[in-house]
């Protein structure tokens, strides 16, 4: 049922038909290079989902501020340290770009998809009476997607050959 873990890792643990088609018409060049791509994405994601909720906790859950204040302020320190991330690490070979109009095509992005995030999380506490960390969790799942697919083939988009 599942591979050896070779060369490109946790990836080859995860059956997927669409990289399992690629491998098999030689085109390994491509998957190796999106499993690459997406684990680092879902890293550093982790990491930017962990800020948040350290932040929303701190900030709603401590001092007490309103859930959609906290989540805005938690939202903004996530997106920072991803850009960050993502830049140094995750798409480091992208498109020379200037750092300013990178950063705020990825801000711009980012809020979207923390606006997704952000709307689940309201109307899960204030409506569907969720516990908002367990909310958080339910719509940053929501706003990954969003995330991943404008970050990778918009702003960290590689230079073509």
């Amino acid at each position: 049922m599942f591979r050896q873990i070779t060369y490109s890792g946790i990836m080859d643990q995860v059956e997927n038909p669409y990289l399992d088609w690629i491998k098999r018409t030689g085109r390994r060049t491509i998957a190796r290079t999106f499993e690459i791509d997406m684990v680092r994405f879902m890293i550093v994601g982790a990491g930017g989902f962990t800020v948040n909720f350290i932040v929303l906790l701190l900030l709603h859950g401590v001092f007490k501020l309103p859930v959609l204040l906290g989540q805005l302020v938690a939202a903004e320190t996530a997106i920072l340290s991803n850009y960050y991330f993502h830049s140094i690490w995750t798409y480091r070979n992208a498109k020379a770009r200037s750092t300013v109009a990178r950063l705020a095509q990825f801000h711009l992005t980012a809020w979207a998809g923390s606006g997704i995030t952000t709307v689940v999380l309201v109307v899960a506490v204030h409506i569907l009476h969720t516990n908002y960390l367990l909310a958080l969790v339910y719509g940053s799942a929501i706003g990954l997607v969003w995330n991943y697919l404008w970050t990778k083939y918009l702003i960290f988009a590689k230079a073509s050959a």
